[in-house]
């Protein structure tokens, strides 16, 4: 594929319309992704693409810059949808429940179209590329990996339990996983067949009877938060610490499938999804980040639906407002650091992951831990910079 200057480039890029690319980008995504896995990287030409989706090749480039970059964003759009089948599995409200949820959620995931091109699309991806290798080595470990502890940590009554919770669910998620790859994605079968669920029932009583010989008389109880107060350290901090960012534990849901208020803050709030608690009042909840950047990661969310910054009332606003500053004295004396980043995030390309407006306290103890920052700076453009300020300013008025 020919090479563009990065100036080329940049221009193509600032022509996307911003109003209708996040769509659009997801269909050349999808397009990408089925072209790849059939033909590979190299078979797979912008021409190609371009006739698939009806449209002319140099507009493609207001999605990607060059192959490789598309490459990556494939990986990275298909990662932040990996487990968002599992928001239509019932949720596991003790450590029995389990091997069910963990097999449920695994037959959910290999229901959907695209996850079958995506597995196909990685083997092509890293067999062809070293380095695409390592972005897909960098997925798994960011986003596959920390959810088999979620469930752990959530339910394990004390560190064995824990690592025998986290090891059971990623021995059926795998087990499950290579069954389904193998008539999915290698036979292309359209539906699990009659021999893979049997299979999938018999890894569940199993790892139920593994369960049942260790606990006591009893049903295993749920976690119990801390008290919403400021002084207390959580006892599980520690524990939940030096993994990286698992996308706030699920990935997001189309709207078009999912209402906004239905994300996994929304089944946090209403108690369906335990979390570590830091601090509730009538308009604001916070708790610990389910794989943080460092120790102390904190997710900081308003009741108030509402999907980005510029959605929420002005109330809310103000009330996540000055529940940051207090939270944020408090991580830090607790986890003895200093320096700390405020993140907040809104919309797909601003790397939002859950459809609800929230923002990290996230420490930064030293340069390996907490949240690493590129800062692409530009120019200035004085001008322009004079009458955009005087938009904002009239915008702002007439808002009132």
């Amino acid at each position: 594929m020919k090479k563009d200057s990065p100036n080329a480039r940049g221009r193509r890029a600032q022509r996307e319309p911003s109003a209708t690319a996040p769509s659009r980008r997801e269909e050349v995504l999808d397009a990408a992704l089925s072209l790849i896995s059939e033909r590979g990287v190299a078979g797979a030409s912008l021409r190609k693409l371009a006739a698939r989706l009806d449209m002319s090749q140099p507009s493609l480039y207001h999605y990607f810059d060059s192959k490789d970059a598309l490459v990556r964003q494939i990986i990275e759009h298909c990662a932040c949808r990996m487990l968002e089948a599992a928001l239509h599995v019932e949720f596991p409200r003790g450590a029995g429940d389990i091997p069910r949820f963990a097999r449920d959620a695994a037959l959910a995931l290999w229901a959907t179209d695209q996850h079958p091109r995506f597995v196909r699309f990685l083997f092509v991806v890293a067999i062809e590329s070293p380095e695409h290798r390592r972005s897909i080595q960098r997925v798994f470990e960011e986003r596959l990996y920390p959810s088999f502890g979620f469930l752990a940590d959530a339910y394990g009554r004390d560190a064995r339990e824990r690592e025998d919770l986290r090891l059971m669910t990623r021995t059926i998620a795998y087990a499950m996983g290579l069954a389904l790859m193998e008539e999915r994605a290698l036979f292309g079968a359209d539906a699990p067949s009659p021999e893979l669920l049997r299979l999938g029932d018999f890894i569940v009583r199993a790892s139920e009877r593994v369960l049942a010989s260790r606990a006591p008389a009893g049903p295993t109880p749920a976690p119990v938060a801390p008290d919403p107060g400021w002084g207390a350290a959580n006892p599980r901090l520690e524990r939940l610490a030096g993994s990286a960012l698992f996308s706030l534990a699920w990935p997001r849901k189309e709207e078009k499938d999912l209402p906004m208020a239905e994300t996994v803050f929304s089944k946090i709030l209403r108690g369906e999804i335990p979390c570590h608690k830091l601090y509730e009042d009538a308009q604001v909840l916070a708790f610990l980040d389910i794989a943080p950047l460092a120790t102390g990661h904190a997710v900081v969310i308003p009741k108030e639906p509402a999907e980005t910054l510029d959605q929420l009332s002005d109330d809310a606003a103000a009330a996540v407002g000055r529940v940051l500053p207090r939270l944020s004295r408090a991580l830090c004396k607790l986890t003895g650091t200093k320096d700390f980043n405020v993140l907040q995030n809104n919309g797909r390309l601003a790397h939002q992951a859950v459809d609800h407006v929230h923002f990290h306290i996230i420490p930064k103890p030293d340069d390996a831990q907490g949240l690493g920052v590129k800062w692409p700076a530009g120019k200035l453009d004085h001008a322009s910079a004079a009458t955009l300020a005087e938009r904002v300013r009239s915008e702002l008025t007439s808002s009132k």
